[in-house]
């Protein structure tokens, strides 16, 4: 996604591809699937990131290269819903909402979020998948 570039169409010629399409290949995937890039992102916008059960062991690599590299809900095991369902009898006009935190995100990070309609989309839809 390029954010504020949406007049003018780009071009090859305008972004030069570090990696053009024809040395992606399934050898060059397969030859280098445990390498790990520790240099310094050329770039702003969000990097997609698939770690898998089997790939465990390189979750914190992935999460040590790139902090804001999703949005997760945590402390799900936390939830008393007896507690909220004692107050919703008290009083049922009360509204019960999450509790939101952008923990370890700096400011380029929190705007990068609120930039990118993809990445707050998904981001909003685990949120009301958890609230039904």
């Amino acid at each position: 996604m390029v954010i504020g570039l949406r007049q003018q169409e780009l071009t090859e010629q305008q972004i030069p591809l570090t990696h053009p399409p024809s040395s992606i290949t399934k050898q060059n995937i397969l030859k280098n699937h445990e390498n790990v890039d520790y240099s310094e992102r050329k770039f702003d916008n969000a990097m997609l990131v698939y770690v898998t059960p089997y790939g465990y062991r390189s979750k914190p690599l992935v999460v040590e290269r790139d902090r804001s590299f999703s949005c997760q809900i945590l402390g799900t095991h936390d939830i008393d819903h007896e507690w909220m369902e004692e107050v919703r009898k008290n009083n049922s006009d009360v509204k019960i909402v999450p509790r939101v935190l952008f923990e370890s995100w700096d400011t380029h990070a929190i705007s990068a979020f609120l930039q990118n309609d993809l990445w707050m989309h998904r981001c909003l839809t685990d949120i009301i998948n958890l609230l039904k």
